[in-house]
């Protein structure tokens, strides 16, 4: 069977698939990614699986195709009965899951393990892009919260700002701020995790290096909120309160992650570098 033939029929059992069994929980996807701010940046998780098969483009040429019924039928199975186990909740993870689970059974069977090898990542990377569940997001808020508020206290009054803490609240002498659990980091802390995923997939061979890679991404995203929070009392005290007000807040959100992101590449492929030139 033809390489265009096993991709005809794996397209049309997937769109099978959508049409009776998973356009809800997948309509229901591409409404959290587009609506829900916790979502954000789930819009780029597809383009990025879709470079991690492109990156592979030459290994999935030259591999060996070969049906795989046997385990490819499992993980369809598998599938069915995570879908099944899902019935009447209303979150989406486990439909979602249960949908790229079938996806990679169906690869496995129409194409074999050598090329299912190397498209799974870019396949299960898409659960990324499925919003945590609420009682999961909120623990999660709250603590990023605790953390993100303790940090902000601690480093101004290091830059002798004279601030106060009651509880979420932070008094200066001019502006009072709430810190709200959306603005307590956690989408620093989703956000960071999902391109630390991608980021130790594409640029790191050993899987120590990759599982430091994804850990790091908490400190870092825990960092980022503390000085994001830092940057707002500070701009709020010596520029003024309406640095605390929403399109400022979105601004120094947007530069303290890119700048933090940037930074954090910097001192791993520096680190990087000099770890590979004392081994040399």
């Amino acid at each position: 069977m033809k390489a265009t033939t096993r991709l005809f029929i794996l397209l049309a059992l997937l769109a099978a698939a959508v049409f009776f069994l998973y356009g809800e929980p997948l309509a229901g996807l591409v409404s959290a990614t587009l609506h829900r701010e916790d979502s954000s940046h789930g819009i780029f998780v597809p383009f990025l699986s879709g470079y991690f098969v492109w990156l592979k483009r030459d290994r999935l040429r030259k591999a060996q195709l070969r049906c795989s019924f046997l385990p490819g039928g499992v993980l369809a199975a598998a599938a069915f009965i995570l879908l099944y186990s899902a019935h009447g909740s209303k979150e989406i993870m486990l439909p979602i899951l249960s949908f790229l689970l079938l996806t990679a059974g169906l690869t496995l069977t129409l194409f074999g393990w050598q090329l299912c090898k190397e498209v799974i990542f870019p396949i299960f990377f898409l659960v990324t892009m499925v919003p945590l569940p609420a009682t999961v997001y909120s623990r999660l808020a709250e603590w990023m919260r605790s953390l993100t508020t303790a940090g902000c206290v601690g480093f101004t009054q290091l830059l002798h700002l004279p601030i106060y803490r009651d509880g979420f609240t932070l008094y200066l002498p001019n502006i009072s701020l709430l810190v709200a659990p959306s603005c307590s980091g956690v989408r620093y802390l989703l956000s960071f995790f999902v391109f630390s995923l991608a980021y130790a997939f594409v640029l790191k061979k050993s899987a120590i290096a990759r599982i430091l890679v994804v850990l790091a991404s908490v400190p870092i995203a825990i960092i980022a909120g503390v000085l994001r929070l830092s940057s707002i009392a500070l701009a709020a005290y010596y520029i003024g309160p309406f640095m605390a007000g929403h399109k400022p807040h979105i601004i120094v959100s947007w530069l303290v992650f890119g700048v933090v992101l940037f930074s954090a590449i910097t001192v791993d492929q520096l680190a990087s570098r000099i770890g590979r030139q004392s081994t040399v």
